[in-house]
């Protein structure tokens, strides 16, 4: 059952902001909050153009614990710091929405606050950044995201992440509808990240489409989203007041480590 000393502040602005909480059958919230306290006391929340206040904390750390609240062996302890941003920005000639590097991860505010109220759309810059952060937590955006020693888990994951990542530059090249979004077919890193949006956000889509690639990432976060919330499920979340809704057409970007 949830913890009677989570913070009742931080449950209302769950209830108010992220959907899936609500749908948290009573152990896993109890796993999820007992994460989500740990994270927000061992990270470092900045920004140059916002104030940051316990509902931007809440609300990032729940896109952080969504995926690691059945992972005992991840807290992201290689992070340094959360920024978050007012807006997106530019990076090279691209706009983003999100950035992941080895020791931080960027996040646009209104983004992310806005995806959140608009579930299975397949888009959540915070799933997607820490995806990045679970992926290279070994120092190597690689695609492959660390965990414990597991042969059965491991034997076919890059060839998983390969054939998947195929499946979208092929369906692109023959101006077919990829079975995830294009972005997907970057590199093994963004498949793993867009992936995850997927399982999180549109499970029975990624199901469907990739059935290897779901059961790789069910087995992985040790959930089946498809089964505990499925996407077909209509959620009723109060909408972000004054913040513009930004394009669903966002590049989420990570910068890789070496070493």
């Amino acid at each position: 059952m949830a913890s009677a000393s989570f913070p009742a502040e931080w449950r209302d602005i769950l209830l108010q902001r992220v959907p899936f909480y609500e749908q948290l059958q009573p152990d896993a919230r109890a796993r999820f909050e007992t994460k989500l306290v740990s994270f927000i006391a061992e990270q470092h929340f900045q920004s140059a153009s916002l104030e940051i206040t316990t509902e931007m904390k809440v609300v990032v750390a729940a896109a952080a614990c969504r995926l690691t609240m059945n992972l005992d062996w991840h807290s992201y302890r290689r992070l340094a710091t959360i920024s978050l941003r007012a807006e997106a920005w530019k990076k090279g000639d691209r706009l983003v929405a999100g950035l992941a590097d080895g020791i931080g991860v960027a996040l646009c505010w209104p983004e992310l606050l806005a995806e959140f109220a608009l579930p299975r759309r397949g888009h959540n810059v915070g799933y997607h950044e820490f995806a990045h952060a679970l992926d290279g937590a070994d120092g190597v955006f690689d695609g492959l995201a660390e965990g414990p020693p597991d042969a059965e888990l491991y034997a076919h994951w890059s060839s998983i992440v390969a054939q998947a990542r195929r499946r979208v530059v092929d369906a692109v090249a023959a101006r077919r509808a990829p079975p995830i979004r294009e972005y997907a077919g970057t590199n093994d890193s963004e498949l793993f990240a867009v992936a995850t949006e997927y399982f999180f956000e549109r499970s029975n889509t990624l199901q469907r489409q990739l059935p290897e690639l779901y059961d790789l990432l069910k087995k992985f976060y040790r959930q089946d989203p498809a089964v505990e919330t499925p996407s077909d499920v209509v959620i009723k979340i109060e909408r972000p007041t004054g913040l513009r809704r930004l394009a669903f057409d966002w590049d989420f970007d990570d910068e890789g480590v070496d070493g």
